[in-house]
């Protein structure tokens, strides 16, 4: 594969910015729920926030990632679609 060389007309093409906060998992709250439950609820939020990272930045396969959301309780195919429909959980 070769090398793509800028000729100086061109402008390098950006990651999307917001690509992290498009795949965010937010934390679900629900008000009956005891506050050991939503602190879990916010452990894996930070901990998909990590794994998101870790994807986005190329260090972190598809393959893993997904096995690492499902390990989270994630349906990954259910997400994938999600994404793929342009539909996130984050806003």
């Amino acid at each position: 594969m070769g090398v793509h060389i800028l000729n100086g007309n061109e402008q390098p093409l950006a990651l999307k910015p917001n690509l992290e906060r498009y795949l965010w998992l937010p934390a679900e709250h629900d008000p009956n729920m005891s506050d050991e439950d939503w602190m879990q609820e916010i452990e894996i939020m930070f901990t998909a926030s990590k794994l998101t990272r870790k994807f986005v930045d190329g260090d972190l396969s598809p393959d893993d990632y997904s096995g690492a959301l499902a390990d989270l309780g994630y349906d990954p195919h259910e997400l994938g679609e999600l994404w793929e429909n342009g539909v996130s959980l984050g806003y």
